[in-house]
C-alpha cells in the first residue's frame, strides 16, 4: 500500500504532537522516560494484575522486565551498579506509573466513581 492511499497517517500525527520525554533522577543520575509507555508493558501489567490480583505485589522478575522496557536495559544496569535496591525500584516504578496514569476525577461527594463511562461511553 503506497502512502498516497493512506486515509490517516498516525506517524505524522504523532510526530506533530512532539510530546516531551519525562525525566527522573535516581541515585544521582538523570534518566529520560518515553512520553508514553509501550503498549506491551501495559498489557503485561494488566495480565499480571488479573493473575495475582490488583492489590498484590508484582513479582520482582516481572518488575525488572517492565522497568527495562520503560527505562531501558542499559539504564537499569546503571541503576543496579549505583546500588538501587528492589524496594527503591518499586518506588521508582510506582512513580513512573503515576506519570502514565491519568488522574481520576472525584464526584461531588469526594469519591472516585467506579464507572468508566468517560473512557468507554458505557456505564
Amino acid at each position: 500500500m503506497s502512502d498516497n492511499n493512506v486515509t490517516y497517517d498516525f506517524d505524522e500525527f504523532w510526530a506533530e504532537k512532539e510530546e516531551q520525554d519525562k525525566k527522573i533522577k535516581v541515585l544521582g543520575t538523570v534518566y529520560s522516560l518515553p512520553p508514553s509507555p509501550r503498549a506491551s508493558v501495559i498489557l503485561k501489567l494488566m495480565k499480571l494484575k488479573k493473575e495475582v490480583g490488583k492489590k498484590a505485589a508484582i513479582p520482582e522478575e516481572e518488575l525488572i522486565e517492565m522497568a527495562e522496557e520503560i527505562i531501558g536495559p542499559k539504564e537499569m544496569r546503571q541503576m543496579f551498579e549505583d546500588g538501587l535496591t528492589i524496594k527503591q525500584l518499586e518506588d521508582v516504578m510506582r512513580k513512573i506509573w503515576e506519570f502514565y496514569t491519568p488522574p481520576q476525577k472525584e464526584d461531588d461527594s469526594g469519591n472516585v466513581p467506579k464507572s468508566t463511562s468517560s473512557k468507554t461511553g458505557s456505564s
